[in-house]
C-alpha cells in the first residue's frame, strides 16, 4: 500500500508538472481504502443520518482540479488536495 500511496500522491504530481508531460497513469499496486463502520445507536443519539456521514466523508475527500499561474515567466501548478490520508481525517 505504501508504494502505491507514494506513487499516487508524490511521484504522479511531480511527473505531471514536468514540461511536456500531459498524463501520468498509475498502474499496479494496491490502492489504500478505508472502511467507515457506523453505529446506528450513536447516529440516533447525535441526530445524524447515514447520509450526513456519507456527505461528510465525500466532502472531506474532494480533489480540486489544478490551475497554473505564471510568475516571472515561471509556470506553477496549483492544486488543492483534500484527500483522506488517515483514519484520523474522518474521525
Amino acid at each position: 500500500h505504501e508504494l502505491r500511496t507514494i506513487q499516487d500522491f508524490t511521484v504522479r504530481y511531480a511527473l505531471q508538472s514536468a514540461e511536456g508531460v500531459s498524463e501520468v497513469a498509475s498502474v499496479g499496486g494496491f490502492v489504500k481504502e478505508y472502511q467507515v463502520d457506523v453505529d446506528p445507536d450513536a447516529l440516533r443519539a447525535h441526530r445524524v443520518t447515514l447520509n450526513d456521514v456519507f456527505q461528510a466523508v465525500k466532502k472531506s475527500n474532494e480533489d480540486v482540479g489544478a490551475r497554473t499561474i505564471e510568475v516571472n515567466r515561471v509556470e506553477y501548478v496549483i492544486r488543492g488536495l483534500g484527500l483522506i490520508k488517515s483514519k484520523e481525517d474522518v474521525e
